[in-house]
């Protein structure tokens, strides 16, 4: 009777092999390309960006000029909203976009080989930068006189959301899960508005206020009264605050563009610039520069925080509490009926910036089973010298609390993960190759077994928005094959005969 053991054996490549083909495709997946050079070929780098608006939505027709730190500089026109350059050498490379009624958005990358082991073996690693780029809308503005005149008023809307969320494509569409979502998603405004006082006397008589004012200025290089234009501009970045500061010779420490967000989770809503130019005027006692923040809704004017910044380079809570609100010209800061009410004694450029605190969660790591067809070999058994096997991609953006903020946090959220933010996981077909080839054994079955992490978080702002996130992170995978063992052989006696005596 003929006995068949199955038995799965771990192919010489291990563990260890798979573990290093993952650790190779993980830096692939991170941008970096390994190419084997053995002194004969260089690795190159690349670089691709995607452009958005400040609000994560694709930016058509912009103008790209690409600056080399060797070589002429070159423009493009962008055909929809990508670009890339492949084959470049080390070196730091700028690019600079633009639009017509957008404000300029520059980047520069500094790209160098780095070397690598793999297998024992030191491999040249190319840069393959993948990077998002965003422009902001031009500023609107309002502008005011300090003089004798009778107090005067306007006000700037800046639009802050509207409720919709990225589907599969890397695109934006609506959010409709629920029939409360639908009801909101009409677009939520910010409006200020600024107010300044009639200041009574006249420029010639230094004994009045307004005397006083055209001195003060006098005194900080201007030429009097006439020279102060206050201007209102609306802030949709922290780049914005830093720039009106350095426009009007205000200037801090230049910080680079890493992130919109404070420490502490706070990430900017919307903001207002008082731009005064490089003047610091005391207002007459009693007479105030006021500006009002009015929110859309009890639940926004219940989460956001207010800061303030004089220099750019730091940013401060305000509230009334605040010891140094006299130092820093401000009288009162008020909340009422969804308006922040600010009081200014000492009229000079700073910003007022409303921030909302997201909470991220601690990711959630779980191992997902790798799906690969199974190879099977027939009687003269089978070379093998590939396996395919199919792992998910992207990070997919669900929203479960639908909410005043819904669409602000799904922005944060898109500006996190990129163009991998998706509706639906997608797959990717991969390839496990065997170097030398795998001889299989005959009638046997050779598997890829293997998993992938999945990652999940939420983010949430109180009870006003919250969104999971499901990241689909590396996968492991290793090869084994199951196959019969040839049969025992059966012991047998002939010839001769015994006999018992």
């Amino acid at each position: 009777m003929k006995k068949f053991l199955k038995k799965a054996v771990i192919l010489s490549l291990g563990f260890g092999l798979a573990m290093s083909f993952a650790s190779c495709h993980s830096h692939s997946d991170n941008g970096a390309a390994l190419i084997d050079n053995k002194g004969e070929i260089t690795p190159k780098h690349s670089i691709n960006v995607t452009i958005l608006d400040n609000d994560g939505k694709a930016l058509n027709g912009t103008t790209l000029t690409f600056i080399p730190s060797k070589g002429a500089p070159t423009i493009a026109n962008v055909s929809g909203n990508t670009w890339g350059r492949e084959g470049l050498a080390d070196g730091t490379y700028t690019i600079k976009v633009e639009k017509n009624k957008y404000k300029d958005a520059t980047e520069t990358y500094t790209l160098a080989l780095t070397t690598e082991t793999v297998d024992g073996e030191a491999r040249k690693v190319a840069q393959n930068i993948e990077a998002t780029i965003y422009l902001s809308a031009s500023e609107k503005t309002a502008v005011f006189t300090i003089g004798a005149s009778a107090q005067t008023s306007d006000e700037i809307t800046i639009e802050t959301t509207t409720q919709t969320e990225v589907n599969e494509n890397g695109n934006e569409e609506t959010v409709n899960s629920t029939e409360e979502g639908k009801e909101q998603q009409a677009a939520a405004t910010v409006t200020v508005q600024a107010e300044t006082p009639a200041v009574t006397g006249t420029v010639g008589d230094t004994n009045t206020d307004l005397g006083k004012m055209d001195q003060e200025i006098k005194d900080q290089g201007g030429k009097g009264i006439d020279d102060l234009q206050v201007t209102l501009t609306n802030i949709t970045s922290l780049e914005d605050a830093r720039a009106v500061a350095e426009v009007n010779r205000v200037v801090g420490a230049r910080q680079t563009r890493a992130t919109t967000s404070l420490p502490g989770g706070l990430e900017l809503l919307a903001g207002v610039a008082v731009n005064a130019g490089p003047f610091k005027i005391t207002m007459p006692a009693g007479l105030y520069f006021e500006v009002n923040i009015k929110l859309p809704d009890p639940a926004t004017m219940n989460a956001v925080q207010l800061y303030y910044t004089i220099k750019g380079d730091q940013w401060y809570a305000l509230n009334g509490s605040n010891a140094n609100l006299a130092e820093l010209g401000i009288a009162e800061v008020n909340r009422a009926n969804n308006t922040i009410n600010i009081k200014m004694s000492i009229l000079q450029t700073m910003s007022f910036a409303l921030f909302v605190p997201v909470t991220e969660s601690a990711a959630q790591t779980s191992p997902e089973a790798v799906n690969a067809a199974p190879i099977t070999a027939g009687a003269q058994g089978r070379t093998v010298t590939s396996m395919s096997y199919t792992v998910k991609s992207g990070v997919v953006v669900k929203n479960t609390i639908n909410g005043p903020l819904t669409d602000f946090l799904r922005k944060i959220i898109l500006r996190k993960y990129g163009t991998r933010a998706v509706k639906a996981a997608q797959n990717v077909l991969k390839s496990y190759p065997f170097s030398p080839a795998y001889q299989m054994h005959a009638n046997g079955t050779l598997y890829l077994a293997g998993f992938q992490n999945v990652s999940v978080k939420t983010f949430s702002i109180g009870s006003s928005a919250a969104f999971e996130t499901t990241e689909y992170g590396d996968a492991f995978v290793y090869p084994y094959e199951v196959y019969p063992e040839p049969e025992e052989p059966v012991n047998t006696h002939s010839g001769g005969s015994s006999t018992n005596r």
